[in-house]
């Protein structure tokens, strides 16, 4: 069985020093009310556009084959 939580971050100018993780959430509805909690503070309320949330599998290996150079 695959257990899947979902990532909330948010993410401007392609730039990695902008991307915050806001937190890991077991639903996409906590994950939404995470959204709709920091959306308006300072940091997020310039770049509206800027968050995103991704689902995330549980002990799984992402990087399996390492980096490519």
């Amino acid at each position: 069985m695959k257990h899947i939580i979902y990532w909330v971050y948010h993410w401007y100018n392609d730039d990695e020093r902008t991307l915050k993780t806001i937190g890991y959430f077991r639903s996409m509805d906590k994950a939404r009310g995470a959204i709709e909690a920091v959306k308006s503070k300072s940091g997020f309320i310039d770049y509206p556009n800027g968050f995103g949330v991704d689902e995330v599998a549980i002990d799984q290996i992402c990087w399996e084959d390492g980096f490519i150079s």
